[in-house]
């Protein structure tokens, strides 16, 4: 996994998940080992800034841009706006759920 080679330089997540297909997908609900890497993360004591994939619907920028991956069609059809409160909501519970806390003013 290259997590576990990259894990004492990193300095930073940017929080998305894919499945295999390609399709961009809330944190979480990919085919990804997200959850092992964030508990890992957790377990030793990381700490550090994350930023959250927005891109569940592509905007005409990203595909302007060659953007890698397609979009999951429910989401594709989505305004940018709900299809980053989705993400926000899956990377909350998932964080939730492994027990890393989110400071509240984010």
């Amino acid at each position: 996994m290259t997590w576990q080679k990259c894990k004492t330089l990193t300095d930073g997540f940017h929080l998305k998940d894919q499945r295999r297909t390609g399709e961009h997908m809330p944190l979480g609900q990919g085919d990804t080992d997200v959850r092992a890497i964030l508990e890992d993360a957790a377990t030793a004591g990381w700490s550090g800034p994350c930023t959250l994939e927005p891109h569940l619907a592509y905007s005409k920028m990203m595909l302007a841009n060659y953007a890698a991956g397609t979009m999951e069609r429910t989401l594709a059809d989505m305004s940018k706006a709900d299809a980053l409160h989705v993400a926000a909501t899956e990377a909350q519970k998932l964080l939730d759920e492994i027990g890393v806390a989110v400071p509240q003013h984010c």
